[in-house]
């Protein structure tokens, strides 16, 4: 990734705070994936309260995969 080390910490933190404000949401949060829901996409999936997921979703971390991640 291109950029200062300050501009790459803040896009994290935007990202953080997006999963925050799901995660600390009041009411439930429905995710619903019917398609292709990686890396961060996935992630987002995970902190929601209820998941549907279609027989046609695929979900998944691809980077832990390049050894970019973790694995779990």
């Amino acid at each position: 990734m291109s950029g200062t080390l300050d501009a790459w910490r803040t896009r994290l933190q935007g990202l953080v705070e997006t999963f925050m404000t799901v995660w600390n949401c009041t009411k439930p949060v429905i995710a619903v994936v019917s398609g292709y829901a990686l890396g961060g996409a996935c992630e987002l999936v995970q902190v929601c309260d209820v998941k549907i997921a279609s027989d046609r979703a695929i979900m998944g971390e691809p980077e832990s995969g390049r050894g970019l991640g973790r694995r779990c």
